[in-house]
């Protein structure tokens, strides 16, 4: 570190060589030849599918977006919970019962599609 004015000390950039180009071209060389360690390819085989799986639940996630209670849906849509359970749910709106506790389950995406289409937006 290097001292500035009334003895305050500022940090200097680390290098590592006096030719940083040059460093920097052996760093990228030796990274660029060998394969990533979280490339599937280099993974034991039979551990790549949960990736994958992973990925298709990912796109499930995206499909339906993300998992609301019958609070967050109520303000979403900007009413009471209890017009979502009294006034909403006969009306259609889609949700899933947790089959364990009984709670509802609604998912973002089916929640706006199902006001668009109770608005005559796109279906």
């Amino acid at each position: 570190m290097a001292k500035t004015e009334k003895g305050k000390r500022s940090a200097l950039p680390l290098t590592l060589a006096r030719e940083r180009r040059a460093a920097e071209s052996f760093i990228s060389e030796a990274l660029a030849a060998r394969p990533s360690a979280n490339s599937p390819a280099s993974l034991v085989p039979g551990l790549a599918q949960p990736l994958a799986d992973g990925l298709a639940a990912r796109a499930a996630r995206d499909k339906l977006g993300r998992p609301l209670d019958i609070h967050q849906v109520a303000g979403l849509i900007g009413c009471s919970p209890w017009t979502v359970r009294q006034k909403l749910l006969p009306l259609g709106l889609p949700f899933f019962r947790s089959a364990a506790s009984g709670k509802l389950i609604f998912y973002e995406v089916q929640v706006v599609r199902w006001i668009e289409k109770m608005q005559g937006g796109k279906k």
